[in-house]
């Protein structure tokens, strides 16, 4: 603020703007000047100058033993070098995939078909339907792989709204227990 002060004071005029930059310059030579002198002078005495700090040293983090879901593995203080302690979580997870797909959605499909009222075409198209529903309801767990992109779920097509109700509201209800009992297992939240 004392430099905003004196700015303002000394650029009344051009000319004792310059003047006032001069003096400035002149004023922070010597105290470089002056400082100079003292190291010099300190050197020169045999006197130890002021200690340097010492050099930094890298933080040593401890590692820790990562629960049953590492293996024992020594992971990590967070499991951060270990990249597979969610899969017993994840796979135990997939059962609601298992559950869904395959033994609500395929089975209510195949009914579907066995009541035999399609013509030969519709009838290839809910055989597709039922495999790719059974694929994703079996290992690797995934999404259903739709026989045309602009219409990825038409497997769902196939059953009527409250079939669809029936089979969310099951699933729903066997993925929220599974999740309960998923995470008490391993995950200890």
């Amino acid at each position: 603020m004392l430099v905003a002060a004196l700015l303002s004071v000394a650029c009344a005029s051009s000319a004792s703007a310059q003047s006032f930059l001069d003096r400035l310059k002149g004023a922070a030579e010597k105290a470089v000047e002056k400082k100079t002198e003292e190291v010099i002078d300190g050197a020169l005495s045999g006197q130890p100058a002021e200690p340097a700090p010492p050099p930094a040293q890298p933080m040593q983090v401890p590692k820790l033993k990562v629960g049953t879901s590492s293996g024992g593995r020594n992971c990590g203080a967070l499991g951060t070098t270990c990249a597979d302690g969610m899969n017993n979580l994840v796979a135990c997870m997939n059962q609601a995939d298992a559950r869904h797909y395959g033994e609500l959605l395929a089975p209510a499909l195949q009914r579907k078909l066995d009541a035999g009222i399609f013509t030969a075409g519709t009838r290839e198209d809910l055989e597709f339907d039922i495999a790719a529903v059974k694929a994703a309801g079996a290992p690797p767990y995934g999404k259903v792989k739709a026989a045309d992109p602009s219409k990825p779920h038409r497997y769902l097509s196939w059953l009527t709204p409250q079939e669809q109700a029936d089979i969310m509201n099951d699933s729903n209800r066997y993925s929220t227990a599974l999740q309960k009992e998923c995470n008490e297992k391993y995950a200890r939240f």
